[in-house]
């Protein structure tokens, strides 16, 4: 009966916090925020003071810590796009800082970055708090530690680096704040490089309640560049060296066929034999599959990156 009485009153008080606009934002603790989606049980509220998307209710550390331990994506699907693009990172890594030696990757997944880190004789520690990924790691024999960030932090590693990359991590976050304890980990004129799904992109305000990177429990936030530069505000030893975005041909080629091509193309023949309509449908599919996404999407695809409105933000930011 006691529990039942408590019950109660706890239940309208979250039910009102969330009425009346009075969910705080845990990054920057502002109660300026409102409930922007709804994913099964979880919501996502926006802050308006820092710009971030953040899940409500949060997982618990031990429920991340099961999730992780068992983790496992798609990313040997996309492996030749992937290490591409890591490649490219460290290419402007080295140009940013050209006397660097030490990689250090945080959250490595099966390895890309520090293939590539390799490949450019770097000396590469890559942490991955899933133990299929850590697995992996050690058959390919790349260097890494079965630990997830907080644990690395506090478990008396001392060792600093020259590079540290955090691809698609930090949205994993339970606070973006810790990547100011990672920069701690930077050689003087080091370079933490982040990348992160970007809330101010064309990608989001397209896809709204159905955007792509929208997965509880795995990401924990969407942020902003905005986001990025508050966590930084006042860390006078951080400079922000380079910012872009990049986007995927796809998503502009989404953006174009809904909007603008929508499903006219796909209807072809549809007063035709059913075999007949199959066989025309299969051909307009093909051809606009060639036309726009393999011809025109990569010509038009730096119009999303336009004033930083790219799928994915890239930061790279260097201790002075």
């Amino acid at each position: 009966m006691i529990r039942f009485v408590v019950y109660i009153p706890l239940y309208l008080l979250s039910t009102l916090l969330i009425i009346t606009n009075m969910i705080v934002c845990s990054l920057c603790g502002n109660k300026n925020t409102r409930l922007q989606h709804r994913i099964g049980r979880y919501q996502y509220f926006k802050c308006l003071n820092c710009f971030s998307l953040f899940l409500k209710p949060q997982p618990s550390a031990s429920q991340l810590k099961r999730y992780y331990l068992r983790f496992s994506n798609n990313t040997l699907l996309q492996e030749t796009r992937l290490k591409k693009q890591a490649d490219s990172i460290i290419v402007k890594l080295r140009q940013l800082y050209p006397k660097g030696q030490t990689l250090l990757d945080v959250g490595a997944g099966y390895g890309l970055m520090l293939k590539s880190g390799q490949e450019a004789n770097l000396t590469v520690l890559g942490i991955e708090p899933s133990k299929y990924c850590f697995e992996y790691l050690q058959k390919n024999h790349l260097p890494s530690i079965n630990l997830d960030i907080n644990q690395y932090l506090y478990s008396g590693y001392r060792q600093k680096f020259d590079f540290i990359t955090l691809s698609h991590v930090i949205e994993h976050f339970p606070s973006p704040v810790i990547v100011k304890q990672i920069s701690a980990l930077l050689n003087k004129r080091g370079i933490l490089y982040i990348e992160t799904p970007n809330l101010d992109s064309y990608l989001y305000r397209f896809e709204k309640d159905r955007y792509t990177f929208l997965t509880p429990p795995e990401h924990l936030w969407i942020l902003s560049l905005k986001t990025i530069k508050y966590i930084y505000r006042r860390q006078k030893s951080v400079l922000f060296r380079s910012v872009a975005t990049y986007s995927y041909p796809e998503h502009l080629m989404g953006i174009i066929k809904k909007k603008v091509l929508s499903d006219r193309l796909s209807d072809v023949g549809e007063e035709d034999g059913n075999i007949k309509k199959s066989h025309k449908q299969s051909f307009v599919k093909k051809l606009k599959y060639q036309l726009f996404d393999k011809t025109l999407a990569p010509l038009l695809i730096p119009i999303l990156n336009i004033n930083h409105q790219g799928s994915f933000l890239q930061i790279f930011l260097q201790k002075t």
